[in-house]
């Protein structure tokens, strides 16, 4: 039984309260609107969309969902739908930002639904009183508005992140490797977040010159070493957010504890993780493994996580794994097969990290997520690419796994990005891999764009084979 407090609670709900009202009124509405539009096959949420895409009011899929207050992935699912039926297609573009366009048919479906809307417009019209139906537009724009100002306040984002947005808003993101070298998500993610005016507290192991371009951005940069569960304490204080990552390399089992130890002491509330593909207690990579360990010992610690094991190689691997002989030999020795698998560039998953520390629920429920990159590529495709990028013949051979290991190791000697860790996992992986595994479209779901395509990487000067 419900006591006073409760029962008048629940009665300004039942009265009173903008989800219950809107919600009620938007069903009713597109009950009525859709009941016309189904006499030519469509549903009120594909009328707007093609009106809205037939006014070209967006450039994006991003902006589409702004203009229509759509979530995206719920956005993506319609459009593609929509595509599937014959309604859109993408619109030919150079641009990454992924467009859809009218076809033919869906530009007779909107013709013939447009009379259709005109009558229901005018039918509901009708039944309001003068001066109701601009007092309607209006105040259901004014509510939009309101909540969409609240947002941050409301701390309106998935269930398990409740506290996240305040927290992102009004005190420090700990990123983790905001000084790595390969693949330098965590030097994305500090950017990233500055850029939309957020405060960024960077760990780093040693306050070197590579902490001049963080600190002269706004990033608070602290010395730490996850291995050193005393030396976090300073750069967990205050925070409630945080992003990890960890090199391609030993150690990570014990830094996960070391900050999950520290972080439950702090009181940190939820973990971004940037993990791989090879996350699995039976990878065939011993790192695979260990990776996983280390998510389960930051779930045992009772964080909120979302695990970003991202199903993709990155391109930053090419120059740095292939630098070498390509250069003196025009080949690409590895222990691939040719078959197609997925490519991302470090900027990319940045991307993706900053989405998952900001919009968790456009991830979905699942703690651990496989975005990959939205293209494939063989490696026979990829040297004939960075050849034609270089100006000269790049070829692809496959080799065994022992012999790509012996070879890493022996390029670590020069190059300190590369371990012994490294060269046996990467190796490993290449092995496994014999059959093709196509890239998904979560990249595109979660930000509205298509990921960055190795020309694209190869004209950005973000890969150098000098």
């Amino acid at each position: 039984m419900a006591n006073n407090a409760m029962s008048y609670l629940l009665e300004h709900v039942s009265e009173q309260c903008f989800c219950q009202q809107s919600r009620m009124t938007a069903r009713a509405v597109t009950r009525r609107y859709g009941a016309a539009f189904a006499s030519v096959g469509l549903e009120a949420t594909e009328f707007s969309l093609l009106a809205a895409l037939a006014l070209g009011r967006s450039a994006s899929i991003a902006g589409l969902a702004d203009h229509l207050a759509f979530e995206r992935t719920t956005l993506v699912r319609n459009l593609q739908r929509m595509a599937s039926r014959g309604l859109i297609r993408a619109a030919d573009t150079r641009s990454r930002s992924l467009r859809y366009v009218l076809t033919p048919l869906g530009e007779d479906l909107l013709k013939k639904a447009l009379p259709l809307w005109a009558g229901v417009q005018a039918a509901v019209q009708g039944q309001l009183k003068s001066n109701e139906a601009a007092t309607a537009l209006k105040s259901m724009a004014a509510l939009r508005r309101a909540t969409e100002k609240c947002h941050l306040a409301c701390h309106a984002f998935h269930p398990s992140t409740q506290e996240t947005i305040m927290s992102v808003a009004s005190e420090p993101v700990l990123v983790i490797g905001a000084t790595g070298r390969h693949g330098g998500t965590g030097a994305v993610v500090a950017r990233l977040l500055r850029e939309r005016g957020l405060p960024v507290r960077a760990l780093t192991r040693n306050a070197d010159a590579r902490v001049a371009p963080l600190r002269s951005i706004g990033v608070e940069v602290v010395t730490g070493d996850l291995q050193d569960r005393r030396s976090l304490k300073v750069a967990l204080e205050g925070v409630s957010v945080a992003y990890f990552t960890y090199p391609i390399a030993e150690g990570i089992v014990e830094a996960a504890a070391n900050f999950a130890s520290a972080g439950r002491a702090a009181g940190l509330k939820r973990v971004v993780v940037m993990s791989m593909g090879a996350s699995h207690p039976d990878s065939p990579s011993h790192l695979g493994r260990a990776q996983w360990l280390a998510e389960e010992t930051l779930e045992w610690a009772g964080f909120s996580c979302l695990h970003l094991r991202i199903a993709a190689f990155f391109f930053e691997n090419l120059a740095l794994l292939h630098r070498a002989d390509i250069a003196a030999e025009g080949v690409m020795r590895n222990s691939y097969a040719d078959v197609a698998v997925s490519w991302i560039s470090g900027e990319d998953a940045g991307k993706l990290a900053v989405a998952a520390l900001l919009h968790p629920e456009r991830f979905g429920s699942e703690a651990a997520v496989y975005p990959s990159g939205s293209r494939s590529y063989s490696q026979g495709e990829i040297a004939q690419l960075v050849g034609r990028y270089l100006g000269r013949p790049v070829r692809h051979e496959t080799i065994s796994r022992e012999a790509w290991r012996e070879r890493l190791v022996a390029l670590s000697a020069h190059d300190d990005r590369i371990n012994n860790d490294m060269a046996g996992h990467i190796s490993a992986l290449g092995a496994a891999i014999r059959q093709a595994r196509p890239s998904n479209d979560m990249f595109e779901a979660v930000m509205g764009e298509k990921s960055l395509s190795l020309p694209e990487a190869l004209a950005s000067g973000r890969l150098s084979f000098s």
